[in-house]
């Protein structure tokens, strides 16, 4: 039997649990970017988190420690991770995240503004200099028509869009360690006990 096979053969016989955490895998970022939390860069994201999640699921199976204690030790890693880039990805949505007014398009703000909207701020009191990240964005949005780029520097912008995609993969990926972790790690018990029992 290759490793490929006892791959599939664990999953199998773990029934709906093992279903899940393949169908999971592939599934769980395509519906989850319903949801709206999903980054609005880049396009097609979700289908990079399966990729990713079915690569985890594959180095879980390869290479889980056999004893308990090892197991645990990825089962809670990828829990919390889970966990924390979750309310990460809560937080730089709420905050980086905002709807074009009039318009159906997110716009990803940034974190740092440009000079021009400096020297406005600079002559103006109805700005805070020391809150750009991302500051007083409706009124800016609507003195810029909407576009991020006249008011926030392009390096921030892709720091924060960057780090919004990596969350979400991030949390699809330590989904699939945790899921795949208890999984793979019981019915590797299960198959021992049964062969002692044999």
């Amino acid at each position: 039997m290759t490793q490929l096979d006892e791959f599939k053969k664990i999953f199998e016989d773990f029934g709906t649990v093992g279903s899940l955490a393949v169908g999971g895998a592939v599934l769980g970022p395509i519906i989850s970017a319903a949801s709206g939390l999903a980054p609005p860069w880049p396009n097609n994201l979700e289908f990079v988190a399966s990729v990713l999640m079915l690569l985890a699921l594959a180095m879980v199976f390869q290479f889980l420690p056999k004893r308990r204690s090892g197991y645990a030790m990825v089962f809670i890693a990828g829990s919390v991770i889970l966990v924390l880039t979750l309310a990460l990805q809560v937080w730089l949505h709420i905050r980086f995240i905002t709807e074009a007014p009039g318009m159906e398009t997110r716009l990803i703000m940034g974190c740092g503004w440009t000079r021009d909207v400096l020297l406005v701020a600079q002559n103006s009191n109805e700005f805070n200099l020391q809150s750009q990240c991302p500051g007083d964005y409706r009124p800016l949005l609507e003195m810029a028509e909407n576009d991020p780029s006249q008011i926030w520097t392009a390096s921030s912008i892709d720091q924060i869009a960057m780090l919004l995609a990596a969350t979400w993969i991030a949390i699809f990926v330590s989904l699939s360690v945790a899921l795949g972790s208890f999984v793979i790690y019981n019915s590797r018990q299960r198959s021992a006990r049964r062969a002692a029992a044999n």
